[in-house]
């Protein structure tokens, strides 16, 4: 008799080696809206505005171990692990507004084979952004 498993079946034979889980992040993502700050430079001005965008996400704080591995100036910021459906693209340096909170993009992970796309914000003390 032979048995067949998992073990038995080497990681490369699927399409990708991890499942497709948009279905299951879709429950646990919920509706958000950002306003992204554009920079557009008019009569040799430097103009900010912003542009709502919406999405399905979930955003949570970083974790401990998340934060040591940051320079240690800046562990005592306030970060933030974004979850987003591949709808939502940002870049690196992006400046965004969520809750009355500005928040600039440090890092952007995309995933979209997978379902989802992954940032990591910190609240942006410079200002920058329109008044």
């Amino acid at each position: 008799m032979i048995f067949s498993n998992g073990s038995s079946r080497p990681l490369n034979t699927n399409s990708g080696t991890v499942p497709d889980v948009s279905e299951v992040l879709l429950d646990w993502f919920q509706k958000m809206t950002f306003d992204v700050v554009v920079k557009t430079v008019s009569g040799f001005e430097l103009v900010e505005t912003t542009t709502p965008v919406e999405f399905q996400g979930v955003i949570q704080p970083l974790s401990g171990s998340q934060l040591m591995i940051k320079p240690e100036g800046q562990r005592a910021w306030n970060w933030m692990l974004l979850h987003a459906d591949p709808s939502l693209s940002l870049d690196v340096d992006d400046v965004v507004l969520y809750l009355g909170t500005q928040y600039r993009v440090y890092q952007s992970k995309s995933y979209d084979i997978y379902g989802y796309r992954e940032y990591q914000l910190a609240e942006d003390y410079t200002g920058s952004g329109p008044t």
